[in-house]
């Protein structure tokens, strides 16, 4: 199997999502700390604490009830979508805010 080199460091790392739960770390960034716009970005999130983190700075977010959090959390937290697991948003794709920028990617 080929080894793909580490990601580069950006707005957030691996070892961001590990060192932010549940004390917002993420959210303290500002607009100058984000590279790409939040109309090019979706996150993906499947606990309180992301969705918090993305809104407090402008992400769109996609909440999946997988991570144990349950749906009426995601939304209060302030998900702009929820599903119930990935094979669910994989099946809605065409119709969810992750499709929408898929499809603006593609008209580039």
């Amino acid at each position: 199997m080929p080894r793909h080199p580490p990601p580069e460091p950006g707005p957030t790392a691996p070892v961001d999502a590990h060192q932010c739960a549940r004390d917002y770390r993420l959210g303290r960034a500002g607009p100058a700390d984000i590279e790409e716009s939040s109309h090019d970005a979706v996150v993906l999130g499947d606990a309180v604490w992301d969705i918090h983190a993305c809104t407090k700075i402008s992400l769109p977010t996609i909440g999946l009830c997988s991570g144990g959090t349950g749906a009426a959390e995601l939304q209060q937290a302030g998900a702009d979508q929820v599903h119930a697991h990935p094979a669910e948003l994989l099946e809605q794709l065409g119709s969810s805010i992750l499709g929408e920028l898929l499809e603006r990617a593609r008209g580039f």
